[in-house]
């Protein structure tokens, strides 16, 4: 694979381009993301979303898309693409011969006997984005361009309102657009000499077809407030910039060159995923943090950890990995790391996030292999998690008398399976979960190896017996030799027994409770009932309230969120138990996976990997078109294969 590319054919199938779509982002969490038509399909996508510290924690859509024509002496051409609920116009993707992904997203337009090339490139580290335009052809251009803006939450809608904010100001080449208070000025400029006229007009009823799909509203109005006008020579380019603060023409096209330099290339699954997970990386007002998905996820604590292994350590980046998990114990509170949120809006519903913590350790500790320095820097923070879900903490979390956490309260949901309808978790698994007994032996373990090392003696007296008894009580209430497998969550008053993948973790962590044997049977119940190419399933197809399909509303969609739909990111630990107990079949198996997603780089996400599959004929991606621990769990098990090979 040279790139990921597109011919006339896919792209004048609208329907089919439709369900492409690109993500470019930077260091500071501004994305540009849209179908491969640049026909927006989602609420989500714009050309321009920076975020608005001053408003809240999430991304806005300023720059919504552009209306674009070209003029060529008589003839006029529109190459932009717009979709209302009954009709799409303009059609500009009639006139697209060629889309490619190799380090920018890059459009070809055949219009008349001139070809227009379009590439877009969002500026590392500035809140910009710069829009270049190519004449390749044998006579002069005229483009016109006419931005629609929306200047809202990326989770919201756009209403026409005369009543709001409007300031409209010359800025050098271009336009300075002050719409709906307290929102950023956004400033369009031209590279070369232009024509800028001011025009407030509105475009009503954008539809999302997407948006509708996901049972959400999905039609908006956005606001045209003037247009910019350029001619471009036969051979020659034009750069538009898009920002939150005004650039000087003559350094526009210079900021692209520069900002593409260095930018990573497309040539295989490892190169697509390395470039990807760089996009979840940014660096905020609060630290630097790892966004859990695109579009609609932020910074999630147990997503952060789950993730930073694969995102950050496989390539060896210590000093973010460690500023990640710096920023995200500022706001630690009885031991738990926040769920979602940060600020007044921080949420701690999750039993599971500060234990993930410690599998970042581990893999922080095998890069910096200094024990004692990471003890004595997180000392407190470990006895603070630890002490506190000992003697307990919020939602009922407590070790019991037996050794195991429990966890639980009503109306929540505190495991990765989090999902509620009508405030009911749809997989409560109130009691011990297994998969959080496995983490918090291995969080004990991790920092009994940790102290030792640092010989405080102190912390050593206190903890050493507790592995054994966790142990001890993990293998008597968890394990059946009738059955052959572990319970997914253990209470006094019931074993639920049902297949699910959290017992993959009680044979994957680096500390384990399991022996070999077990942990091969386990592997065996797993792979029998749960192992497919594109990740596991979260329940058992035989468990008759397995769900193949999820579609429909929210409400639908979360009822069937944990029951059936296939979760790329479980391929992770399910590879950390296969290399511990079956290197072999280790081997054999990755290709396969390496195969299936390296075809999966041309759809939906391009470049990326889907939060969710469908189990159908053709695995399609569903929910976030690109998910962090998805990302990142593919990608650490191809490094992982490295360090196998002599």
């Amino acid at each position: 694979m040279k790139a990921i590319s597109f011919k006339k054919k896919t792209l004048q199938d609208f329907e089919l381009s439709q369900s492409k779509e690109y993500l470019e982002t930077n260091q500071l969490g501004v994305y540009s993301s849209s179908t491969i038509l640049n026909c927006n399909s989602r609420k989500y996508h714009g050309i321009f979303v920076p975020r608005q510290d001053q408003l809240s924690i999430d991304n806005y859509v300023l720059l919504s898309t552009l209306l674009e024509k070209v003029e060529i002496g008589s003839q006029t051409f529109d190459i932009s693409t717009v979709q209302f609920p009954d009709v799409v116009v303009p059609k500009g993707f009639l006139h697209l011969t060629h889309f490619e992904l190799k380090d920018i997203p890059h459009w070809s337009y055949k219009v008349g006997k001139n070809h227009i090339d379009k590439e877009l490139l969002v500026v590392p580290s500035k809140h910009q984005v710069i829009i270049r335009y190519t004449n390749l052809g044998p006579a002069s251009v005229q483009l016109n361009l006419r931005p629609l803006l929306a200047n809202r939450r990326i989770h919201d809608l756009n209403e026409a309102n005369e009543a709001d904010f409007f300031q409209f100001e010359s800025a050098p080449n271009g336009m300075a657009v002050s719409y709906k208070k307290d929102v950023d000025t956004l400033f369009l400029q031209l590279s070369d000499p232009s024509i800028v006229q001011e025009e407030k007009l509105w475009y009503y009823q954008h539809f999302y077809p997407v948006e509708q799909d996901r049972g959400y509203a999905d039609r908006e109005d956005l606001l045209h407030p003037g247009w910019i006008e350029t001619e471009i020579k036969s051979g020659n380019s034009v750069y538009l910039s898009i920002s939150l603060a005004a650039e000087h023409p003559q350094k526009i096209k210079t900021l692209f060159e520069q900002g593409r330099k260095n930018r990573p290339l497309i040539a295989d699954l490892e190169s697509a995923l390395s470039r990807a997970a760089d996009q979840f990386i940014s660096s905020t007002a609060r630290g630097t943090e790892i966004c859990a998905g695109f579009h609609w996820f932020g910074r999630w604590g147990r997503d952060t950890f789950i993730a930073l292994p694969g995102l950050l350590l496989t390539k060896g980046k210590i000093k973010e990995a460690e500023a990640v998990i710096d920023a995200m114990i500022k706001d630690m509170d009885g031991g738990l790391l926040t769920n979602i949120g940060v600020g007044n809006k921080k949420e701690y519903n999750s039993i599971g996030a500060s234990l993930w913590l410690f599998r970042s350790f581990y893999e922080l500790e095998l890069k910096v292999r200094d024990k004692k320095r990471l003890w004595k820097k997180y000392k407190k923070v470990i006895q603070s998690i630890l002490e506190s879900y000992q003697k307990g903490t919020y939602y009922n979390i407590h070790q019991q008398e037996n050794g195991l956490l429990y966890g639980g309260a009503p109306n929540v949901a505190l495991t990765w399976m989090d999902a509620k309808v009508d405030n009911e978790g749809v997989t409560p698994r109130r009691g011990c979960p297994v998969e959080i007994n496995a983490l918090w032996f291995h969080a004990i373990s991790l920092s009994l190896d940790w102290a030792l090392a640092a010989q405080d003696q102190n912390f050593l007296k206190k903890w050493k017996e507790e592995p054994q008894r966790i142990q001890k009580s993990f293998l008597k209430y968890f394990w059946s030799d009738e059955k052959g497998y572990l319970a997914d969550v253990v209470n006094k008053d019931q074993t639920d027994w049902s297949v699910r993948p959290n017992q993959i973790f009680a044979a994957s962590l680096p500390y384990s409770m399991l022996d070999q044997r077990l942990s091969k049977l386990v592997l065996q119940k797993v792979e029998k009932h749960l192992f497919t190419p594109y990740g596991l399933r979260p329940l058992s197809p035989e468990d008759p309230r397995y769900h193949k399909t999820y579609l429909g509303n929210q409400k639908t969609r979360d009822a069937s969120y944990h029951q059936g739909i296939i979760w790329p990111w479980l391929l992770g630990p399910y590879f950390d138990a296969l290399i511990k107990n079956n290197p072999t079949k280790f081997t054999r198996q990755l290709q396969k996976i390496k195969s299936t997603f390296a075809r999966e780089l041309s759809d939906e996400g391009l470049g990326t990997i889907s939060e969710l599959y469908h189990e159908n004929p053709d695995f399609e991606g569903t929910g976030t078109i690109s998910q962090a621990w998805s990302v990142s769990e593919i990608y650490r098990i191809i490094q992982l294969e490295k360090e196998q090979k002599p």
